[in-house]
C-alpha cells in the first residue's frame, strides 16, 4: 500500500499497548484530506487500524462492525483479538480477486493479559508478532529504527516518545505520510485508554 499515504506503528510495552498512525491522507505524492483517523476502538481490549484507500477503509470498518456484532450476539462470549484476526483474514480472502486496497493491523489484550499484535494485507495473509509491528508506506524506513530503540518493558512515557520520534523520523524519509501523529495508549491493568496528538 506505499501508493496510498499512510502509517501505523504498534510497540507492546510494560502492562501497556501503544499505536500510533499519521493523521494526513493522499495518493500518489498528493495530499488530499487532513485529520483522517486511522485507529479504531473495536472491543474493550482490541484496537484496529487501517491504511491505504480512504473509500476501502470506511467500507471495510462498516463491513466488519457488522459481523464483529453478529459474533458477538451469536457466541454470547468475549472475542479474543486472534478471532478477529482470523475474521478479518477470512473477509479479505473472500474478495482477493476484486480486493480491498488496505492494510490492518490488529493489537490488543488476550483474556490471559498478554499483548497481541498482528497484521493483514490485502488479500488476507495473516503475519503475527510479539514486540512491535509496522504497516503502511513508512514500513520499510522505519522498521530498523524502530528495531534499534525498542527495549522491553519500556513505559507509557517511553512508548509515547519512541512512536511519536519514529514518525516524525519516517515522514522526512518518505514524503506520503505526515509529520504530525496520533498516538493510542492502553493501559491493561487500569484499563483504560490515553490519546495524544504530536505535532511536528
Amino acid at each position: 500500500m506505499n501508493e496510498f499515504a499512510g502509517s501505523i506503528i504498534a510497540v507492546v510495552g510494560k502492562n501497556s499497548l501503544c499505536i500510533a498512525s499519521d493523521t494526513d491522507s493522499g495518493t500518489e505524492g498528493f495530499l488530499t484530506e487532513l485529520r483522517i483517523p486511522k485507529i479504531f476502538k473495536f472491543h474493550d481490549d482490541i484496537v484496529i487500524g487501517m491504511v491505504g484507500f480512504l473509500g476501502d477503509i470506511y467500507g471495510f470498518k462498516g463491513l466488519l462492525e457488522y459481523e464483529i456484532s453478529f459474533l458477538i450476539k451469536k457466541e454470547q462470549k468475549k472475542i479474543e483479538p486472534l478471532e478477529i484476526l482470523s475474521l478479518i483474514s477470512i473477509l479479505l480472502y473472500k474478495k482477493r480477486f476484486n480486493p480491498y486496497l488496505i492494510e490492518i493491523l490488529v493489537g490488543g489484550f488476550t483474556e490471559s493479559g498478554r499483548p497481541f499484535l498482528g497484521s493483514v494485507d490485502c488479500i488476507g495473509a495473516i503475519s503475527y508478532f510479539s514486540n512491535y509491528v509496522c504497516i503502511g508506506s513508512l514500513s520499510e524506513s522505519v522498521f530498523s529504527f524502530i528495531h534499534f530503540l525498542w527495549t522491553p518493558k519500556m513505559s507509557e512515557n517511553q512508548l509515547f516518545y519512541l512512536l511519536s520520534r519514529v514518525i516524525k523520523f519516517g515522514s522526512k524519509r518518505n514524503c506520503y505520510s505526515s509529520k504530525n501523529s496520533y498516538v493510542l495508549i492502553f493501559n491493561i491493568k487500569q484499563k483504560e485508554y490515553k490519546a495524544f496528538i504530536s505535532k511536528a
